[in-house]
């Protein structure tokens, strides 16, 4: 199962991810950190625009919380990139 998914001849599931935590005990982050970066990265890319579109949006109450949890999560993703970047 390990070679085919460095080979990327499996998909990383959610299952598979967890199935590798359980018996290597390594996180699924630390096994496959190009798949999370690439998720990372199509996360943050997506709520900027979110947040272009919301930002021409009169400032309602609910859009006032989209975009508190839009600078909240990308703060996280910037915090969790900073730290890949130090190991």
């Amino acid at each position: 199962m390990v070679g085919r998914l460095e080979r990327d001849e499996r998909e990383i599931t959610l299952a598979v991810a967890h199935t590798c935590d359980l018996l290597f005990d390594v996180s699924p982050r630390d096994m496959f950190p190009a798949f999370f970066a690439g998720v990372e990265e199509n996360l943050y890319r997506r709520l900027c625009e979110l947040r272009g579109r919301l930002l021409g949006d009169l400032p309602t109450p609910p859009v006032s919380a989209k975009l508190e949890l839009i600078h909240e999560t990308v703060h996280r993703l910037a915090v969790l990139k900073q730290r890949n970047h130090e190991r």
